[in-house]
């Protein structure tokens, strides 16, 4: 049998709305509106796709399958209901794809892979003509593009975007029968959290397109538990559970993922102080500011606990800069230690044990 690929596949036309930049030459104001794009959607319509991880009991959805597919290096899952705010876990069940696909707005919510998200999503970016910080973000209108361009107004780009959506499209969504509109996403990872004191680790079945401290992949359960466990806290609570394991599961969590989830907070937390910071960490502003694979290369966990401990004692000087930095690396600091296999140490950058 043939490995299964796109080209194989038929596709149906839907309609996408993805934000463009827009630009007036009379006055040089920048501006964005959401632009609708008509795409091609490979669908399944015979079940030739077969399932790729499959798991139960994750966040709300109890006593639920959750079947991941895969086509070549993509991998997909159940589109979840994005208009119930921040609950990744609650399954889109609206089954006509076209209704689905016309409610999507890429705003950074989704557990897309950076290559389909850096077309997609403009959430952060600079407008693309002059520059400048998008005002109004969550304002941001519906237009066309006729009803810009009879307006006076240029979409910036507009071919170029338009192409590089339409092939992004053919490789980032896909129909099956069974469960409807599914999306390209990170496989799902173990989330530890805490409530009341207590601490879980919950399964989401949706995974955080962005890395970050309190995550572990799918094969780290054990380490997940003991990371929520530290600290002599109560047993924590596990919430999930890995029917089936993805053929390549992903292994996105080692130590230099972790400190580059956190690229974007320092970026902006270091930019205020840059002047007061030793030449490596000026060096490693400049890294993060420039995203998270500049953030790679700095070495063990150890390493990396050792840089931020550095920054936190150039800044004892100047206590309030000092203290905004303590607080906000210390879940970083904690995951580093673990991965390092050391004792939490103080915020302070003082003595490790």
């Amino acid at each position: 049998m043939k490995t299964l690929s796109f080209a194989r596949l038929p596709t149906v036309r839907h309609r996408i709305h993805v934000e463009f930049d827009v630009l007036d030459p009379r006055t040089g104001a920048g501006t964005r509106s959401r632009m609708p794009v008509e795409i091609d959607v490979p669908e399944d319509r015979h079940g030739a796709t077969s399932s790729d991880g499959i798991y139960a009991d994750a966040g709300r959805w109890r006593n639920r399958l959750v079947v991941y597919t895969r086509i070549g290096n993509v991998s997909f899952a159940p589109l979840y209901d994005a208009t119930l705010g921040n609950c990744p876990d609650s399954l889109l069940t609206d089954p006509d794809p076209g209704r689905q696909l016309a409610r999507l707005k890429f705003d950074g919510r989704y557990a897309l892979p950076r290559r389909f998200d850096d077309v997609f999503s403009s959430e952060g970016r600079l407008h693309a003509a002059t520059g400048r910080k998008i005002e109004n973000r969550w304002s941001i209108p519906t237009e066309t593009f006729e009803e810009v361009e009879r307006s006076g107004r240029e979409v910036v780009d507009r071919d170029r975007r338009v192409a590089e959506i339409r092939h992004a499209a053919s490789q980032c969504f896909l129909i099956r029968p069974e469960a409807g509109l599914c999306m390209a996403a990170h496989q799902p990872v173990w989330g530890v959290f805490e409530r009341g004191g207590q601490p879980y680790v919950q399964l989401h079945i949706l995974a955080p397109g962005r890395r970050r401290h309190d995550v572990f992949g799918l094969r780290r359960l054990d380490d997940a538990t003991a990371f929520a466990g530290g600290l002599g806290r109560p047993e924590p609570v596990v919430s999930g559970r890995v029917v089936e394991m993805p053929s390549e599961p992903e292994t996105r969590d080692d130590p230099s993922a972790v400190l580059a989830g956190e690229h974007a907070w320092i970026a902006r937390v270091l930019r205020d102080v840059v002047g007061l910071l030793p030449a490596e960490a000026v060096a490693f502003w400049h890294d993060c500011a420039h995203g998270a694979e500049a953030v790679r290369g700095y070495g063990t966990a150890a390493d990396m606990l050792a840089l931020v401990d550095r920054i936190g004692f150039a800044l004892q000087d100047h206590p309030t800069q000092a203290a905004n930095w303590g607080a906000g690396v210390r879940g970083l600091r904690l995951r580093l230690a673990f991965e390092a296999g050391l004792a939490a140490a103080p915020a302070d950058g003082g003595p490790r044990p």
